[in-house]
Parts: structure tokens; C-alpha cells; sequence
């Protein structure tokens, strides 16, 4: 919640109700602190995204649910304090490489399962032919990330949720024979 680089170690004391000699006695640093805690945050969302793709028995509706995990509707879902790539991404990008090269592992991480499933479902007949897999990952990443960056910036919610409407349209227009009717 306060951040990477701003938590103090009274903070991570009061958090975890462990003593700084505990804390030490886990962890080498601060850095290696922040390096597990990213570790964990991102793994708990993929679960999540893990958990509601399940759900659902198309590609589409496994896509779909990477964008729909960020719905104030599965909040549940999620670790507390937004999307821990976002957060990270947002804070390192100067200031500690290691984290910076940690969070750029999971963003690439997690193109690569929406990569998977695109290809899945060109191979099956329910994605087309023409589409590229890879940058549509990062194009959806893009809108996800965008639309939680500036409705958390904004305050206004509605922003986010319009975006997050992008994203589901491109998904959408994955589809063979996508018209604008289709998809209302």
C-alpha cells in the first residue's frame, strides 16, 4: 500500500507482527523483502486469473477473464493494493533494478499465458488465422495496466471500466466473422 521504496521497516514490523531481527533473520534486505513480496503478489494474481479462467469452458471466456479479475466485481480476487505489477512497474523503473528486471519478468510472464491462449484458440478454430499472437497479449496487457493506472490516478472508476470494455472488445474481434452487432 505505501509502496516498495517508501515502506519502512516499522511498517513491515507492524504488518507482519515480526521483529526487524526476525525480518533479518529471513531476509538479506529491504530489496530482497521487496523482490519476494512482488514474487508473491504476482503469483496470487495469476492463481486468481488461474482460478476464474477455470470457470470457463471457451478460449474466449479464459481470455476474457485476465481483463475481467480487474472488474470491481472479483476485488475479492486480488491482493489488496491494486495490481502488484503496476505497482512495482510504476516505482522501479529508476530506482531498483533488480526489482525492475523481477517485474518486467513477470509482465512478460504473464503475456506469455495470454500468448498461449490466443494461439490455443487460433489452433481450434475460435480465434482467426491472422491475428498475431504476441502483440495482441501486450496490446491487452496495455489497455488492463492503462485502465488501472488511470482510475486509480483519476479516482474515477468509470474510466477504468471503460477501458477494461476496450480490452474485452479486441478480445472480441479475435473472433472469426466479429461485427460490431455481434458483439452487443
Amino acid at each position: 500500500m505505501k509502496g516498495y521504496q517508501h515502506v519502512s521497516i516499522a511498517d513491515l514490523e507492524k504488518a507482519s507482527g515480526k521483529t526487524k531481527a526476525t525480518l533479518y533473520g529471513y531476509f538479506e534486505n529491504k530489496a530482497q523483502m521487496a523482490s519476494v513480496v512482488l514474487s508473491y503478489n504476482f503469483e496470487q494474481k495469476r492463481q486468481a486469473i488461474y482460478r476464474l479462467s477455470e470457470e470457463r469452458q471457451t478460449i474466449k471466456g479464459k481470455l476474457l477473464a485476465h481483463i475481467e479479475i480487474h472488474r470491481p466485481v472479483h476485488a475479492d480476487r486480488l491482493v489488496g493494493g491494486g495490481c502488484p505489477i503496476l505497482n512495482a512497474g510504476v516505482e522501479v523503473d529508476d530506482a531498483n533494478d533488480q526489482l525492475r528486471i523481477l517485474t518486467a519478468d513477470a509482465l512478460t510472464s504473464w503475456a506469455k499465458d495470454i500468448t498461449q491462449l490466443i494461439d490455443t484458440g487460433i489452433k481450434n478454430d475460435e480465434f482467426r488465422k491472422d491475428i498475431n499472437p504476441a502483440q495482441t497479449a501486450w496490446e491487452l496487457i496495455s489497455i488492463i495496466e492503462g485502465a488501472i493506472f488511470i482510475s486509480r490516478t483519476t479516482q474515477n472508476q468509470n474510466l477504468g471500466l471503460q477501458l477494461l470494455d476496450v480490452a474485452q472488445i479486441r478480445v472480441e474481434q479475435l473472433v472469426p466473422n466479429y461485427t460490431k452487432a455481434s458483439a452487443q
